[in-house]
């Protein structure tokens, strides 16, 4: 059975501990091998914290000073205060081998429980991080973790479901990596013309992630499928 990794960034696992904290919130995409492993909600503050993966014998890494999270619907933004556990550029950290986790925090303003969706940007000039589309909605992180599960699983019928389902109670979310889950799903299943359903669906909607998903999708072998 194929890996669902194939069309999502990273497949992740979310859960919440308790209500100020949300552990591995899944997301739609980000710019570098990177996750978002916790948002915490301080009293005076929101801590976000990232893992980002080394990939190169030479790779090191830093932190833009303007780095800011923005809600999704609404779009107000929030800056930075400050960060943890990574140098602010121009001074990085050097990895020491490839496949290096290097784990840090940053911290923004107090942010409302109430926003649901967050995209965070390091505004710099080259080589700049983002991770789009965060999920802060524990309803929403629990339907997808639930598809991943029954996926892992070999529960295809079940998974698929789940995946259409999270979408379907969550219209508001902009973002598309959920149709490729449904879309690889059905076709691991053999069942193409639910496939091309919803990909014809995702092809005719309004995604912010649009393009970068319907370019993923047309790497994939069975892409000519959807379009015949």
């Amino acid at each position: 059975m194929k890996s669902l990794s194939v069309i999502v960034f990273l497949v992740v696992f979310s859960f919440s501990v308790f209500a100020q904290i949300i552990e591995n919130p899944n997301f739609a995409m980000a710019s570098h091998p990177m996750k978002v492993t916790k948002v915490e909600y301080l009293e005076l503050s929101t801590l976000i914290e990232l893992s980002i993966e080394n990939q190169s014998p030479t790779g090191a890494f830093c932190a833009d000073k303007n780095i800011f999270v923005q809600d999704v619907i609404s779009g107000l933004k929030f800056q930075l205060i400050s960060s943890k556990g990574i140098p602010v550029c121009p001074a990085s950290y050097q990895f020491k081998q490839v496949g290096e986790l290097l784990t840090f925090q940053l911290y923004f303003p107090k942010i409302s429980p109430v926003i649901k969706y967050l995209t965070l940007v390091e505004d710099c000039n080259s080589n700049c991080f983002s991770v789009v589309g965060i999920i802060l909605d524990n309803e929403f992180n629990n339907e997808i973790n639930l598809g991943y599960e029954y996926y892992t699983k070999g529960k295809l019928d079940f998974a698929v479901a789940a995946f259409q389902q999270a979408i379907e109670n969550h219209l508001d979310y902009s973002f598309s990596f959920l149709y490729l889950n449904v879309i690889q799903t059905y076709i691991e299943i053999g069942d193409v013309d639910n496939a091309k359903k919803w990909y014809n669906k995702l092809n005719n909607g309004l995604f912010t992630d649009k393009k970068q998903v319907l370019d993923r999708l047309k790497q994939q072998p069975y892409y000519k499928q959807l379009i015949f």
